[in-house]
């Protein structure tokens, strides 16, 4: 019996190269009027594997990121592709004062929040901080060698002062643009998540995010991807993982 894992993945810059690797085969897209990439095949001995790339912006024709196209992207591969485990992986700015670096890979072992979300309203405010579990990757990460870590979500590159106060109260490892969108479907689903992430920018360094994100983004989605099958291969080894149980 064979398993269904679905990737989703923001940009194609990340993600584009893990469907070669692996080569996926690309299908129609998940619907037409998003763009949404999707791309199928088989992985090892037990796993049937999608792969979606958000897709590119027809209008402005750069990728379409953030937390609008993550959250639509992710119910449409729920309702269409059924996955019994749903991952995402991309990059994200890390916080060299907590010991991150460049390139350097981590697997997501907290509930993932947002970060700019403010409505000083009792309820409200919880809500739209979010929290949304994760798998228990405890197996995983520590076959793989890899870091746990905290992220939080925003719909910037850039950090403002605000959002800087908000990393720190939630003690974040890093952010980015995705994922507490895609954890919050997945949750509201009863699907298991499992969220990998490498570092482009170091958010409290003096250069600019943008400027640090162009120049490593290469080498940040070359490390992920090889993250991404070695976690692949790890669950087509590993069935009986905590990661496939349902919340």
């Amino acid at each position: 019996m064979r398993h269904v894992v679905a990737i989703q993945v923001a940009m194609k810059e990340e993600g584009l190269g893990l469907a070669q690797k692996l080569g996926l085969s690309e299908r129609e897209a998940l619907d037409p009027d998003f763009g949404f990439r999707w791309f199928r095949g088989e992985f090892g001995n037990h796993l049937n594997l999608s792969l979606v790339l958000q897709g590119t912006d027809p209008r402005w024709e750069v990728e379409q990121i953030g937390l609008e196209a993550a959250a639509v992207c992710t119910t449409l591969i729920i309702q269409q592709i059924k996955p019994e485990l749903l991952m995402n992986f991309g990059t994200a700015g890390g916080f060299e004062s907590r010991g991150w670096s460049i390139g350097e890979a981590c697997v997501i072992s907290e509930p993932i929040v947002f970060h700019d979300r403010r409505v000083s309203i009792p309820g409200y405010q919880e809500s739209q901080l979010g929290a949304y579990p994760v798998a228990d990757t405890s197996r995983l990460r520590q076959t793989l060698g890899l870091r746990a870590a905290t992220v939080s979500s925003g719909s910037s590159l850039e950090m403002s002062d605000r959002d800087h106060e908000m990393l720190v109260s939630q003690n974040a490892d890093v952010k980015e643009m995705e994922c507490a969108a895609i954890a919050w479907v997945a949750h509201r689903k009863r699907v298991p998540f499992l969220a990998l992430k490498s570092v482009t920018d170091l958010v409290d360094h003096p250069e600019p995010a943008a400027a640090q994100f162009l120049k490593n983004l290469a080498l940040a989605s070359h490390v992920i991807q090889d993250r991404v099958i070695d976690a692949l291969k790890y669950l087509d080894e590993h069935l009986d993982d905590p990661i496939w149980s349902r919340s």
